[in-house]
């Protein structure tokens, strides 16, 4: 925006060219354009002129104050020429005081500098003289009849110190010649200190080791001869690994078959060597132990930190230090050559690779041994200095796992090759075939024809064999976890054989209802079944007294993974008994049923009653055809001892229900009592006493039938009354009341084996209701009739019942 400054006729054209963006060309380009150059050049007189008149009177105006300011102007003329006369002076002044002061200043530079080299010189001939004298005590340390090395050690730490901080010693002549001297003694003094720490750490010399440390300490070089006495031990361990674990094998061998054979066998010497192999190890690492146990004791005089805080492992893995990092760095590096040797060399040599394989345990053993041994080393040792630092590079449970894993695969190998041996065994006695011959050990299974073999006793017996050595061995063995693994694999092979077993058993699809005792004999699926068990039974009972025998000794854990399996197995026989025991129940209960149609109410004595014999026919049937099939065991005299049982409680049951019965027929059934314990007693090797109730029951009973009720009060104190069951003492009461009276079976309208039946499937309190209804309907007809007596059966009946509890 352009300035205002001039106003009237003419201010645009002088406010024009006060503009800050005035052009002489764009100006007179604009004039030419809008009038003719006469009077453009009049128009910029004619202002010319105004501005000359304005100008003109302007000064006429202001003159004096014009006047002033030129006054002014002069006086500044004359002060700048006075200050310019200050300042000449100013400067010659400087200028000759420069002159008076620069030779003193040159005299003192000079003086300074004589200063300077007077000091310099006297620092040298300070240091010469320290070096000097650090040379005549080096001297005397190493005196032979008074030598010290630590002293010697200090004194020559010292020296080096001194000559590599001080460049200006190099050159003099009295100190060159000291400095081949001085590398001479410092490679002696670290020659001796080493042949010593050696010698000490190997005769566990305290005081030698702690003083050779600290000769190492003094001359400044302990980290690094720590390091390197490190890496040495660990070089050792190393060349004696790679020694031990090398077998002379030719390679050039006679015959393949003699190579093979030689191959896949052991080699005993292995063991040896690898004793040998770790006391090296544990040699070398209560060396190490011993080391840092001293570094830990001896302490800088000056700070008083033990040694051991001043030691860095070169361990690219462990940037820290401290107490654990010697022990640990060297542990660490042991397993990790262990580990990389052993699968090499048994990669690269068959025969180290079956050792370490099938020697497993014993190997196993010599690492455990080793490591327990270094352990009471550590322990003890711990125990003796109490220090406050722990010489436990590792826990006893980590320095354990640590050195198994190095054999870690072989562990696994011998577990997996003792798991296919029992395998392939067991799958040899199971082995498939397609003979169309059936035997009474095999199984046919489809349409194809296939038949699978039944185990044979020899098979049963290896097989027990090699799960009672793989046991015995690794019993009293440290590593349980080894142990533990192994009862597993038996387990796992102990419910395979279960498993195949019951295979078997169902494909057969056996019935045992159908079965006729007295004729048929057993069939070829029968025949199989009673192989299935002796064979199971046969490992049962073998690995059950593995387990007795090692009760005290097997853990918890191990016991009761073995002990499943066995129950699996015993579930397995349990269900080939079972259904066999219980049909024979059922034919048993047939022939006792045969009882009732006689007549026992008859007076005329006969030799024997038919139903007995044909129990005792049954019985000899039973026992010749199939309970000799089976081999003894507990599991069988269990079921052999239930089933006498059971036949005894049937026998009662039915005869107490006898009605009715006079006195000769009661002769005639304790004759059957007689007939029926002796077809017993060869079905219980052990005798039918040992049966216990039930066999006692037999006995009271054949007292109790005789007993006479009229007189009420002295039949209640015989002691078959109480001694035997309830139910039989009910019934033979209901048997000897009178016919109103009515036993339970006609008062419930059901056959004798319906009630029968129904007794085994329903609860005491059921029963007893029944007997209760019975004696109802016996009052209810004796009410009827108006009769105002009743039976001493009833009241006996009466006084036995429990009360009944609505």
């Amino acid at each position: 925006m352009k300035s205002q400054i001039f106003d009237g006729n003419n201010s645009n054209i002088y406010n024009e060219f006060l503009g800050e963006q005035f052009d002489v060309i764009s100006y007179t380009s604009n004039a030419l354009k809008v009038s003719s150059i006469s009077s453009s050049i009049t128009t910029l007189e004619e202002s010319t002129n105004e501005l000359n008149i304005e100008l003109n009177e302007k000064v006429k105006n202001n003159y004096e104050e014009l006047f002033k300011q030129a006054n002014n102007l002069k006086d500044m003329e004359d002060l700048t020429d006075s200050l310019k006369q200050g300042v000449d002076n100013l400067e010659t002044s400087i200028n000759r005081m420069k002159l008076d002061i620069g030779e003193p200043f040159n005299k003192v530079s000079l003086k300074i500098k004589q200063l300077e080299r007077v000091q310099y010189t006297c620092e040298l001939l300070r240091k010469i003289i320290r070096y000097l004298t650090l040379v005549k005590k080096l001297k005397s340390n190493l005196q032979s009849h008074q030598r010290d090395l630590s002293k010697a050690a200090q004194s020559i730490a010292e020296i080096q110190v001194l000559y590599k901080e001080n460049d200006d010693l190099i050159g003099i002549d009295i100190i060159d010649l000291q400095v081949e001297w001085v590398r001479q003694c410092s490679d002696q003094v670290n020659t001796i200190a080493s042949s010593l720490l050696s010698q000490a750490l190997e005769n566990q010399n305290q005081s030698l080791v702690a003083n050779s440390l600290q000769v190492f300490y003094n001359m400044g070089t302990l980290n690094d001869r720590v390091n390197s006495l490190l890496s040495s031990m660990i070089d050792r361990i190393q060349k004696s690994i790679k020694t031990q674990l090398t077998l002379g094998i030719s390679s050039t061998a006679t015959t393949s078959k003699q190579t093979q054979s030689s191959l896949n066998t052991p080699d005993r010497t292995l063991h040896q060597k690898l004793e040998v192999l770790f006391d090296i190890i544990y040699n070398t690492t209560i060396e190490c132990i011993h080391l840092q146990r001293v570094l830990a004791k001896i302490k800088d005089q000056n700070t008083h930190k033990p040694l051991l805080e001043y030691i860095k492992i070169n361990d690219s893995n462990n940037n820290g230090s401290g107490t654990i990092s010697i022990s640990n760095y060297l542990w660490k590096s042991i397993i990790k050559l262990l580990e990389v040797n052993f699968i090499q060399s048994s990669k690269n040599n068959a025969v180290i690779d079956n050792t370490l394989t099938m020697e497993y345990p014993r190997i196993s053993r010599i690492l455990l041994d080793s490591q327990k041994k270094l352990q009471s080393y550590c322990d003890l040792a711990q125990q003796q200095q109490q220090l406050q630092v722990s010489l436990s590079f590792f826990s006893k449970e980590e320095q354990r796992s640590s050195l198994l894993m190095t054999i870690a695969p072989f562990e696994k190998q011998y577990l997996d090759r003792a798991y296919m041996k029992m395998t392939n065994l067991l799958n040899s006695g199971f082995q498939q075939s397609t003979s169309q011959q059936s035997s009474w050990t095999r199984a046919t299974s489809g349409s194809s024809g296939t038949t699978t073999s039944v185990p044979t006793g020899k098979q049963m017996v290896e097989l027990s064999k090699i799960i009672w050595s793989e046991i015995e061995i690794l019993i009293g063995h440290q590593d349980e976890s080894l142990l533990l693994k192994m009862t597993k694999i038996i387990s796992k092979v102990l419910d395979s054989f279960a498993v195949k077993v019951e295979s078997m058993l169902q494909q057969q699809q056996l019935s045992w209802d159908s079965i006729d005792f007295r004729q048929a004999p057993p069939s070829s699926g029968h025949q199989l079944c009673f192989s299935l068990f002796n064979a199971t039974m046969q490992l049962c009972n073998s690995i059950q007294s593995l387990l007795i025998s090692q009760t005290q000794i097997l853990k918890s854990e191990s016991y009761e993974s073995i002990d499943q399996s066995i129950g699996h197995l015993q579930r397995i026989s349990t269900q080939i008994l079972t259904p066999l025991f219980n049909s024979f129940q059922l034919s048993i209960q047939s022939v006792l049923m045969q009882m009732h149609p006689e007549d026992w109410s008859s007076s005329q004595p006969t030799k024997t009653n038919r139903y007995i014999d044909s129990l005792k026919d049954l019985l000899q049937q039973f026992q010749h055809h199939y309970l000799c099939k089976f081999t003894p065991c507990l599991l069988l005299n269990q079921h052999r001892k239930s089933l006498i049982s059971g036949i005894i409680v049937q026998f009662l049951r039915n005869c107490s229900l006898l009605k009715p019965i006079s006195e000769s027929g009661k002769l005639r059934l304790a004759n059957d009592f007689v007939s029926l314990e002796l077809a017993l007693t060869p079905l219980f090797q052990e005798g039918i006493r040992e049966v216990g109730e039930p066999y006692q029951w037999l006995r009271s009973y054949k007292q109790f039938m005789f007993r006479d009720h009229q007189n009420i009060e002295s039949f209640k104190l015989s002691p078959e009354l109480h001694s035997l069951p309830l139910l039989i003492v009910l019934q033979n009461l209901i048997s000897r009341g009178p016919k109103e009276l009515q036993p339970p079976h006609l008062v419930a309208n059901l056959s004798l084996t319906q009630y029968f039946h129904w007794l085994n499937t329903h609860k005491d309190d059921e029963i007893l209701r029944l007997f209760r209804l019975s004696m109802d309907n016996y009052v209810q007809v004796i009410n009827d009739r108006k009769e105002k007596e009743f039976s001493p059966i009833y009241l006996i009946l009466l006084s036995l019942l429990p009360v009944n509890k609505k």
